[in-house]
C-alpha cells in the first residue's frame, strides 16, 4: 500500500545547544508520497509538494508546525485562468525538462511554474498563513470524517488514492494562488538562488546557465559546459563570507567557479563528481565535492588550488553545508572542520583509514603525467 508507511522528518539545527541536530517525525500530512521538496533558508520553511498542494513547515518553540498551505490548481485550470485574463501570451508547448516545479522568490511569494510555462504564485504574508486547524480523514471513516468540514475546505482523494484502511490524511484544500501568469520559462531541472534577487537555473539537455530576475527575465546566459546536465547548487554563493559574486556550478566532468562580473569560469576542478558544495569557514573558500562510484568526497581550497582533505561519504548520500561550519550527510552524520564529532571508536578508525586511501588514490592521479592539472585557473 503506497501511504501506510510513510513518513516525514524536519531536522532543526541549533548551534546555541552545542552544535546539535533535532529531529521532529511529520506523518499523516499526504494521501500520496510527495514529489517535491525546497528547503528555504530565508523564511525558515520546508516546502513539499504533494496531493496537489504546497505545504510549508517550521519550527516553533521546538515543535514542528505548518505555516502554509497552498492548493496548486491542475494545469487544465491554470491554463484557463491565463486564459481568461485576457493577458495576451504566447503559449509554447510543454516540455518535461526538470523537475524544480517550487521557486522562492525570496521573503515575499512562493511560485509553482507547470511545463508548460504556467507560474501560480502565492504571497508569503500574514492572510495567506495557515489557520492551524488539521482536517484529519481516516480511511477506514472517510465518509464520516469528510462530512465534518466544509467541502470548500478540503480535499477529497478518497477515490485516487491506494492507502490502506489503516491510512489518515491532513486533508486542508489550501490557499488559491494569489496570480496566475504565463511565462516563457521552462521549468529547470535545478535552480541556483544568487544575491540581488537573481536565479541561476539550469534546464535537462542544455549546456548553459540562464539568468533571471525574480520577475523571471532573462538577464544573461553563461556557457561553461560541454555535457548536457549541470548543476547549480542550491544555495551556491559566498556572499556571506563577503563574496557575493562568486557561485558553484557542476557537471559530471568537473566543476567550475563562476564570477558574476566577469560572466566567465574563473576556476575549474577537474574531477568526476555528482555535484559541488560551496563551503566557507574562517573567511577561506572551499568546494566539497561529492563523488561519483561511492568514492566519498573531496574538499578542495579554492585559494592554495589543492584539495585539502576527504569524506568516506557514500555515493547515495546527499551533503549540506551550515553556516557554523558543519557539513550534514544525508545520514545524519556531520563533520566539522578538523573532526567528526558524531564518529568515535572503530568507526572514527575506519573513517581515517577510508579517507587515506581516497588521498591516495588522488594524490596518484595527479602524479600521472597526463598533462591535465586536477585543479587549474581558467
Amino acid at each position: 500500500w503506497k501511504n501506510r508507511e510513510f513518513r516525514g522528518h524536519i531536522y532543526s539545527f541549533d548551534d546555541r545547544r552545542r552544535n546539535t541536530f533535532e529531529s521532529h517525525e511529520m506523518c499523516h500530512e499526504f494521501w500520496s508520497t510527495p514529489n517535491g521538496i525546497l528547503a528555504d533558508g530565508v523564511n525558515e520553511t520546508v516546502w513539499i509538494n504533494g496531493d496537489r498542494r504546497i505545504k510549508g513547515f517550521g519550527i516553533e518553540n521546538g515543535q514542528p508546525c505548518t505555516k502554509y498551505i497552498f492548493n496548486v490548481l491542475n494545469d487544465k485550470l491554470a491554463m484557463a485562468s491565463v486564459t481568461a485574463s485576457g493577458v495576451q501570451s504566447k503559449r509554447r508547448k510543454a516540455e518535461d525538462t526538470g523537475g524544480q516545479n517550487m521557486i522562492a522568490f525570496g521573503s515575499s511569494r512562493l511560485g509553482y511554474l507547470n511545463k508548460a510555462g504556467v507560474l501560480q504564485e502565492w504571497k508569503l504574508n500574514d492572510a495567506n498563513q495557515h489557520d492551524g486547524t488539521r482536517r484529519m480523514v481516516r480511511m477506514e471513516y472517510w465518509e464520516e470524517d469528510l462530512e465534518a468540514f466544509d467541502e470548500e475546505d478540503i480535499l477529497n482523494l478518497s477515490e485516487s488514492t491506494w492507502m490502506d484502511e489503516m491510512g489518515a490524511a491532513e486533508v486542508t484544500r489550501g490557499k488559491k494562488p494569489d496570480s496566475i501568469r504565463q511565462t516563457d520559462v521552462v521549468t529547470p531541472y535545478s535552480i541556483g538562488y544568487l544575491p540581488n534577487e537573481q536565479f541561476a537555473f539550469v534546464c535537462n539537455g542544455r549546456s548553459e546557465i540562464t539568468m533571471y530576475d525574480y520577475d523571471l527575465r532573462e538577464k544573461s546566459r553563461l556557457v561553461g559546459f560541454g555535457t548536457d546536465k549541470v548543476d547549480v547548487v542550491q544555495r551556491p554563493t559566498f556572499e556571506k563570507a563577503g563574496d557575493p559574486s562568486i557561485f558553484v556550478a557542476s557537471d559530471s566532468a568537473c566543476a567550475k567557479i563562476f564570477d558574476l562580473r566577469s560572466g566567465k569560469a574563473e576556476m575549474t576542478i577537474h574531477q568526476r563528481c555528482i555535484n559541488s558544495i560551496p563551503v566557507y569557514l574562517n573567511d577561506s573558500k572551499f568546494v566539497c565535492n561529492r563523488l561519483s562510484e561511492g568514492k566519498g568526497a573531496m574538499m578542495w581550497d579554492l585559494r592554495l588550488q589543492r584539495p585539502m582533505y576527504s569524506l568516506p561519504i557514500s555515493g547515495n548520500e546527499d551533503l549540506a553545508w551550515i553556516p557554523s561550519g558543519i557539513l550534514l550527510a544525508g545520514s545524519g552524520k556531520f563533520y566539522k572542520y578538523g573532526e567528526n564529532s558524531s564518529v568515535e571508536g572503530e568507526d572514527r578508525e575506519w573513517e581515517i583509514k577510508s579517507a587515506e586511501r581516497a588521498w591516495s588514490e588522488l594524490e596518484n592521479k595527479r602524479s600521472n603525467d597526463r598533462g591535465v592539472s586536477e585543479c587549474s585557473i581558467m
